[in-house]
């Protein structure tokens, strides 16, 4: 799913915002560019990325197998909580200083697919709160 399928069908997003399971912390998932894609487990497909989130560019790690350099998805700020009950926080993963996450479906709690990040429109503008493109 991406952010386009959620669009035209945003009552998933729209009801886990108004039942507050996520509304207070979807201001803290924004639009971000993937500007920087290094592999650091090759067994793993581990990456060190830099996603531009507007105002800065940060820091974190991700897996999946659908990042590509240039592409938009939802990125978790610091303090986020995200589905599961996990907030997020600074840790450090193989050397890299995660300063936030790079959201998959189920990170958000909008379905189950985990392994491939959240997709959005390359005309959105990078540092947009997710919650604005689905209000």
């Amino acid at each position: 799913m991406n952010i386009e399928q959620i669009i035209q069908d945003s009552s998933t997003l729209s009801q886990t915002a108004n039942g507050g399971r996520l509304s207070h912390h979807l201001s803290k998932i924004v639009v971000g560019e993937i500007t920087s894609i290094d592999t650091i487990l090759q067994k793993t497909g581990l990456k060190a990325v830099m996603v531009n989130c507007g105002s800065e560019v940060l820091t974190t790690t991700c897996s999946a197998d659908n990042l590509r350099l240039g592409m938009k998805t939802a990125f978790a700020k610091l303090g986020a909580l995200l589905n599961n009950h996990r907030y997020v926080q600074i840790k450090e993963i193989n050397g890299v200083e995660c300063q936030g996450v790079i959201c998959s479906e189920y990170d958000l709690g909008i379905g189950q697919e985990a392994d491939a990040v959240l997709e959005i429109p390359d005309e959105t503008v990078n540092g947009t709160k997710l919650i604005d493109l689905v209000a």
